[in-house]
């Protein structure tokens, strides 16, 4: 099992026939205040399972971790088992949304993918603060 994938948007889904619709992706927020409630973050990513890899349910974790290593998001659910049908190789799209994100201060954050408590996947998120002017601040 391996993430084949991973992004941050604005939105997203997975339609009815299993493909993801991904609006806006992103890897930088910029604020003027802080802390900053942002409206909608959404995690898409594909994990990829081998044809030989078991079809129960796992633990499925998304853990947002600021610059000084506390959490500030943390998702639990299950990552969905696989068809028993299925005897080849096959990527399942997951969307995992942030409603109302509470960002706490302007730094350099990571959205962690943990499934049965092994990290698969780590992004990187920079969040900025803007000056009145619109400019971002230095440092």
């Amino acid at each position: 099992m391996k993430v084949s994938y991973a992004v941050l948007a604005d939105g997203a889904n997975v339609s009815l026939e299993g493909k993801p619709n991904i609006l806006g992706v992103l890897d930088t927020i910029n604020s003027p205040v802080f802390p900053c409630n942002y409206p909608a973050l959404s995690l898409v990513f594909g994990v990829e399972l081998g044809a030989a890899e078991r079809v129960d349910t796992k633990a499925l974790e998304v853990i947002i971790i600021d610059d000084d290593g506390k959490d500030i998001a943390h998702l639990n659910g299950q990552f969905p088992p696989r068809d028993e049908n299925q005897r080849h190789r096959t990527t399942t799209h997951l969307v995992v949304n942030f409603a109302g994100l509470l960002i706490p201060h302007p730094g350099s954050y990571s959205v962690n993918i943990l499934v049965a408590g092994e990290e698969k996947a780590t992004l990187p998120l920079t969040i900025n603060q803007l000056r009145p002017d619109g400019q971002r601040r230095a440092g």
